[in-house]
């Protein structure tokens, strides 16, 4: 269990990361029309803020599961 709770924290850090990298990308393809965070949500479908998100909010799941399975005693 201890190796495959590090496994989940691995990959939820993995998704985190992945979930700045879509922000950062988005940002970067409208960053030419204006440099407001704000406007920058305005210009952007909804439904790309939601993949985001999601990948961040499954990252974070995924790194409590796997602290909680990587500190699970095994018992004798």
């Amino acid at each position: 269990m201890y190796l495959f709770g590090l496994m989940l924290c691995f990959v939820g850090l993995l998704f985190i990361a992945l979930a700045g990298l879509e922000k950062i990308l988005i940002f970067v393809a409208v960053s030419d029309r204006t440099t407001q965070l704000d406007s920058v949500i305005g210009l952007t479908p909804p439904y790309l803020w939601d993949i985001t998100n999601f990948t961040f909010f499954a990252g974070i799941i995924f790194v409590a599961v796997g602290i909680c399975l990587a500190s699970i005693k095994k018992k004798k």
